[in-house]
């Protein structure tokens, strides 16, 4: 019965860790392609200028959405609406929190990898941003089982595997 509502919570996080991914889009896949018309123009420095400027739009975001989640303490409340929409039980929302307060840390960590993963592949390095997804990857199928099971820290094991393994991917 743990395990289906624990499962279940980490669903329930989907809506708000989806949010975050399309910030990350938005300024990934909307500045790669910018980029590499001004690399293929010979305009280096404006090329850089849109790169950095991505990649600082993913910090602050970033940041802005990690405090917004967690100090603000939102997440409690967008989690018990969505149950309405997605007809979740009261226990799987009893884990959701946690998962959701501790992802929050990997926030920033999460959208460099997912944002500036276009810019390396734009530059013609496509093994580099393939490992950097696989590595971020990998990891989570090795950590997830050591902490949720070995450990014994459940769903916050899960947690933290995805915020550890978005750090290593970043």
């Amino acid at each position: 019965k743990v395990g289906t509502a624990a499962l279940g919570a980490v669903g329930l996080c989907f809506p708000l860790i989806v949010i975050i991914t399309a910030f990350s889009n938005l300024y990934g896949s909307g500045g790669a392609p910018l980029f590499s018309i001004h690399r293929g123009k010979k305009e280096t420095q404006t090329a850089n200028d849109i790169m950095n400027t991505s990649f600082s739009m993913l910090c602050l975001t970033g940041v802005i959405l990690m405090v917004v989640g967690m100090f603000m303490d939102i997440t409690p409340a967008i989690l018990i609406f969505t149950p309405i929409f997605l007809g979740a039980s009261e226990g799987a929302l009893a884990y959701a929190c946690p998962y959701m307060m501790l992802y929050l840390i990997g926030t920033l960590p999460s959208m460099i990898a997912v944002g500036m993963n276009p810019f390396i592949n734009a530059q013609g390095y496509s093994l580099t941003g393939m490992l950097s997804v696989a590595i971020g990857a990998a990891a989570n199928l090795v950590l997830d089982p050591l902490f949720i099971f070995v450990l014994g820290f459940g769903v916050r094991g899960a947690a933290i595997a995805t915020v550890i393994s978005q750090f290593l991917s970043a």
